[in-house]
């Protein structure tokens, strides 16, 4: 792993690296790896173009981001020809995503704190996706009832909301627990995981969640064979809020953490910037 720069921020040190063997350009903060993407900007998450093909099954043309990191998904869906418009509680993110990862340059950037630029917001967008992180935790105040009550508002009448849930054990509860406030807040909700034991994102769906069909990963150059794959979570939070099971096929497992993402999480911020 080579260290390309360590970026000074009121919200903490932001580390970016590359991997010297795939070219991956690496985004991390707190201690976690945030995004993870080729010099185009196109992410290697799994979760990430599960979202975006998820998002190309509907009919969304204004997107809502709240948290940038590197901004892969915004990238993506930009140049899908979407409005896309991101806020960031932290400025420096989008001066790395602009200079290491592409940002597409029609993303409009907005600094501030997500519940509080809603507030203050009367724009209306097709889906809301929340993908905001305090470490591996997603502030309360961003995943509340009232908070998603106030998302709900902010909606087209067949909008959705998508949320991005880390867990780092199976059963831990988080994902549940924040499609039980969706469905506290009047939204049907849906839950769609990756079949992994450790360190897996779940996305929550509340809104006017349909049945999309089979999603296909968009390309990641370098990494053919890790592709997006997640599968429906059966709770009795899915089971209340739908009748019918969302369907998105999984087309190949992958470990839980790259191995980028191994060598950031192990790295100390005091070696940023030598290579390992």
């Amino acid at each position: 792993m080579l260290f390309l720069d360590l970026v000074e921020s009121e919200y903490g040190p932001i580390l970016v690296g590359v991997d010297r063997s795939s070219g991956a350009h690496v985004f991390c903060q707190q201690g976690w790896c945030q995004s993870e993407s080729d010099v185009r900007g196109v992410s290697y998450a799994p979760y990430i173009h599960a979202m975006f093909g998820l998002i190309g099954q509907m009919p969304v043309r204004s997107v809502l981001m709240i948290g940038c990191g590197g901004g892969t998904l915004a990238t993506m869906l930009a140049r899908d020809g979407r409005h896309v418009t991101v806020v960031d509680i932290n400025p420096a993110v989008f001066d790395v995503a602009k200079r290491y990862f592409a940002l597409d340059r029609t993303v409009r950037c907005c600094t501030g704190d997500g519940l509080a630029w809603l507030i203050q917001s009367n724009c209306v967008f097709d889906c809301i996706i929340i993908d905001a992180f305090d470490g591996w935790r997603i502030p309360e105040h961003l995943s509340s009832p009232a908070f998603f009550s106030l998302a709900k508002g902010r909606l087209t009448p067949s909008g959705v909301i998508m949320m991005n849930v880390l867990e780092e054990q199976e059963g831990c509860g988080a994902a549940d627990a924040i499609a039980a406030n969706m469905v506290e807040a009047g939204m049907k909700v849906r839950l769609l995981e990756e079949g992994l034991a450790s360190d897996r994102n779940v996305i929550v769906l509340g809104g006017d969640v349909q049945n999309p069909s089979e999603t296909h990963p968009a390309h990641c150059p370098g990494e053919g064979k890790r592709a997006a794959g997640t599968r429906p979570r059966r709770n009795a939070i899915s089971e209340l809020s739908s009748s019918e099971p969302l369907l998105v096929t999984t087309a190949s497992s992958r470990p839980s953490l790259t191995r980028s993402q191994q060598a950031i999480r192990a790295m100390p911020i005091s070696q940023a910037g030598q290579r390992v």
